[in-house]
């Protein structure tokens, strides 16, 4: 979806940063993962992490990017 990588990237060139619950609660994107695959497929370049939540002690996944200002596609 379209939408979905356009939020996903307008987000992460505010934040640096996002993770699932954020892109749940704040986009409604319900599966941040393939929209992340699709990004890198499209020659985003985005790692992640395991984090663990500080209170729940929950692990989750946390994608970023190395320089929020500067998010572009590798070349080909």
């Amino acid at each position: 979806n379209m939408r979905q990588t356009e939020q996903v990237l307008n987000h992460l060139k505010i934040t640096g940063s996002i993770s699932n619950r954020e892109a749940l609660l704040d986009h409604a994107i319900a599966s941040l993962s393939k929209v992340i695959s699709t990004l890198r497929a499209d020659g985003y370049t985005i790692l992640s992490t395991w984090r663990s939540h500080p209170i729940t002690r929950n692990r989750y996944k946390r994608y970023w990017v190395t320089d929020k200002n500067n998010i572009v596609k590798e070349e080909e």
